[in-house]
């Protein structure tokens, strides 16, 4: 399980180790069984009536996306000053001018869907810069030709939500 969280393996294999672990399931001493379960139903989760058996795929997915977060949230980690980039706003993992080895590419992909899937937990927005910031779908929002860009780099998130977080606040929305 080691090389899951490191490499990022071919669908082909995951594949394969999938129709291992059903095979293993499904047969007994004499190489011969029957097909209980479809293997959409092994690897759903007890709770939904499943067996609970992981998804190879999906599990190397996110043991990568889990070594980006630790990555991006631990900087002082000898391996995150490795792979961490210079300039965030690149990139969260630096790539490299040589070719890109397989575990580079494979956290890069990872970061990436990372990225692709992450959303902001604005909260109270006191520390969130409405206008520096990519907060709203992973893009720094645009403003109104009537707002001076002054007051844009002065705007924080907070200022643009209605007292005791009822909502945002429209007049300044659109």
């Amino acid at each position: 399980m080691n090389q899951l969280a490191i490499f990022q393996i071919p669908l082909t294999i995951a594949h394969k180790l999938d129709a291992m672990i059903a095979q293993f399931f499904w047969k007994n001493s004499s190489q011969q069984g029957i097909h209980w379960k479809r293997k959409e139903i092994m690897h759903r989760p007890k709770g939904q009536g499943g067996l609970g058996i992981r998804n190879i795929g999906c599990f190397n997915k996110a043991l990568l996306m889990k070594k980006v977060w630790r990555i991006v949230h631990q900087p002082q980690l000898l391996f995150s000053k490795v792979f961490q980039s210079i300039s965030h706003s690149a990139s969260w993992i630096r790539p490299t001018l040589h070719k890109l080895s397989l575990g580079r590419r494979g956290l890069l992909m990872a970061g990436q869907t990372l990225k692709d899937t992450c959303a902001w937990k604005v909260g109270n927005g006191l520390h969130i810069r409405a206008a520096s910031q990519a907060w709203v779908y992973g893009k720094i929002p645009t403003f109104r030709d009537c707002v001076t860009l002054r007051d844009a780099a002065d705007t924080s998130v907070a200022d643009l939500i209605l007292p005791n977080n009822q909502g945002w606040n429209a007049r300044k929305i659109n």
